[in-house]
Order: C-alpha cells, then structure tokens, then sequence
C-alpha cells in the first residue's frame, strides 16, 4: 500500500494537487557563498498542513509549515533527535494524504528566543 502511494506522490508534484507547482527559486534571497545561500536541491513552498509523526518510541502530532520534493520543516513540541527516522502520515490539500519515510535532518529546540524560532525539526524524505 505504502510502495502505491509513494509512485502515486512521485507522479505528481509532492503535496500538490494536480495542476499546482512549486514555485520558482527564491533568487531574491540567494546570494552565492553568503549568508541566506539556500542549498536545497528543490524550491519549498509554504504549508500548513496536519502531520503525524510515528516513531519506534510512539507518535505524535505536528504540523508541516514548508515543504519541497525533498523535505520539510515539521513544527511540533518535542522535535526528534538529528539522524532520527521516523513514518509522516500527512493531510494535504483537497483531502490528500501521503505516508513517508523521512529522517531527522535538524533539530530546534526551545531556546531563550522562543517567539522567533518556533520548535521542531527539519526532515528528509526518503523516497
């Protein structure tokens, strides 16, 4: 089942529906070697998304903030540890859902600027 829906997601655009895209680079804020170089091998686009994090330990609730073919940025209260893999059970647009493989890329924790860099984790999607 989960091999079905995977070539399914590869057939179209990742979280998409059908007829949506990703949008283009973000060469505004790309500046070669400096500071906001954005090395992602795919745009991101902006979501917000319910996500189920299933775990070897349990699961839990988060919700995906941004998303691309490659990975996302899962806001959640106890984000995994780097190298961690775990099972996303994600509700997309229009009722779409999608179960992937990922593994813990980055990790935030809360720290003393809570506001301004939310907790949860960056993971890549192993397809």
């Amino acid at each position: 089942m989960v091999a079905n829906l995977v070539v399914d997601i590869m057939a179209d655009p990742p979280f998409l529906a059908t007829g949506d895209r990703l949008p283009g680079p973000f060469t505004d804020c790309q500046k070669p070697g400096g500071i906001m170089e954005d090395r992602r091998a795919s745009s991101r686009t902006k979501a917000d998304w319910p996500v189920k994090v299933i775990t070897s330990q349990g699961s839990f609730e988060g919700e995906a903030r941004n998303v691309s073919a490659n990975g996302a940025f899962i806001e959640c209260e106890k984000p995994l540890n780097v190298k961690e893999r775990c099972l996303l059970i994600m509700e997309m647009p229009k009722g779409r859902m999608a179960e992937i493989d990922a593994e813990v890329v980055w990790s935030t924790q809360l720290g003393p600027d809570e506001e301004s860099r939310p907790r949860g984790m960056g993971v890549r999607f192993l397809w």
